[in-house]
């Protein structure tokens, strides 16, 4: 466990009451470039199946990996991401490092709506440095126009998202549940991304 989960969360993961994350495996804090990449993309954390969570970590050399990702953060590679993000509509802009995930919650869990997700999201010392870095080093970045922020889901952000509504350069809030952005968050991120190449 403690090669999976950040220092200071140890405590808390290690109590009786944290069993809703499986902490197997490495924890998909964020995806991509995301010092970089001009969209930032929130969701909630991560998914965990038995089958395939497994088979993405064949071996410690591909844990190994991934938390060099974590530590060193670039474009994705395809045999050190996640199916999940391999088949959606904006995982181009994750190869080509012009979009970046932020999970509010690191760890992977199987049932997002579980109750002791949204607990656990409230009191984790990695979930308020998520929600710091939101409000501290990404909120000033997209109030100047530089960054842009779809929020597609919201639940887990403990309102550290709210900095960004009514905001030129964000999009979200209304998004039906989906692996996928919505057309509008799509096409908003897709304009953004075409005045910064234009």
């Amino acid at each position: 466990m403690p090669l999976n989960v950040h220092p200071q969360d140890q405590a808390i993961l290690a109590g009786p009451d944290a069993g809703c994350f499986n902490l197997d495996y490495p924890p998909p804090a964020f995806i991509g470039d995301i010092v970089n990449a001009k969209v930032v993309i929130l969701l909630l954390n991560g998914g965990f199946d038995p089958e395939v969570t497994p088979a993405e970590f064949p071996d410690t050399a591909s844990e190994v990996a991934y938390r060099d990702r974590l530590a060193r953060p670039r474009l994705i590679e395809d045999r050190h991401t996640a199916p999940y993000y391999l088949g959606r509509n904006y995982t181009q802009w994750l190869r080509e490092g012009r979009a970046a995930v932020l999970n509010a919650v690191a760890y992977r869990s199987r049932d997002t709506g579980d109750a002791c997700v949204a607990r656990l999201a409230k009191v984790l010392p990695s979930a308020e440095f998520h929600r710091t870095w939101l409000r501290e080093t990404l909120w000033p970045e997209v109030s100047a126009g530089r960054r842009f922020v779809v929020v597609n889901r919201w639940g887990l952000w403990n309102g550290a998202d709210a900095v960004f509504r009514n905001c030129d350069f964000a999009t979200g809030w209304h998004a039906a549940r989906s692996r996928d952005l919505s057309r509008r968050e799509y096409d908003a991120a897709s304009r953004f991304l075409a005045r910064q190449t234009g």
